[in-house]
């Protein structure tokens, strides 16, 4: 599990970039396929569990969401503006979701629940890549805020 964690966190700042636009284009396709169950009115029981299912699945994938937005190698300016993006693509997604012709609706407690999950995300990111440092742990299992912090250099030393 370990040798995984750091193989992830070793990755390429680029590599990070091509998994968080692959997820923005997984996710929003979800969104915005058809609503792949037609129930009867009798089957209530299930109707409820897929219900339960469906909202669990929206904070869960903005949470995953925001936690790639965190672990992206990016200025902190960036970073407020992907948020920004999550942010609208939450309220975006809903609104062309009531506009599409295929039974799904847009519902703002769906934008509600997808902002818990950013939320959600944040937190659990800034427990996983900021967390102090054990002894001997090394570096490459926190993540920089800014990729000028990650560049390695001669140290500097005090101007006269």
């Amino acid at each position: 599990m370990l040798r995984a964690w750091r193989a992830l966190m070793s990755l390429q700042p680029g590599w990070r970039w091509v998994i968080w636009v692959a997820y923005v284009v997984a996710w929003t396709t979800a969104l915005l396929m058809s609503n792949p169950v037609h129930m009867e009115r009798d089957q209530r029981l299930l109707r409820d569990a897929l219900f339960t299912f469906a909202k669990t699945v929206h904070v869960s994938a903005y949470a995953v969401f925001a936690l790639l937005t965190c672990w992206l190698v990016a200025t902190q300016w960036v970073r407020v503006a992907l948020f920004c993006v999550l942010l609208g693509h939450a309220v975006g997604t809903e609104i062309l979701q009531d506009q599409m012709p295929f039974g799904r609706t847009g519902s703002p407690w769906d934008v509600a629940l997808d902002v818990f999950g950013i939320v959600l995300g944040t937190a659990i990111a800034r427990l996983l890549f900021n967390r102090p440092q054990a002894p001997g742990e090394p570096a490459e299992t926190s993540v920089p805020a800014d990729p000028d912090a990650a560049a390695p250099g001669p140290p500097q030393e005090p101007a006269s």
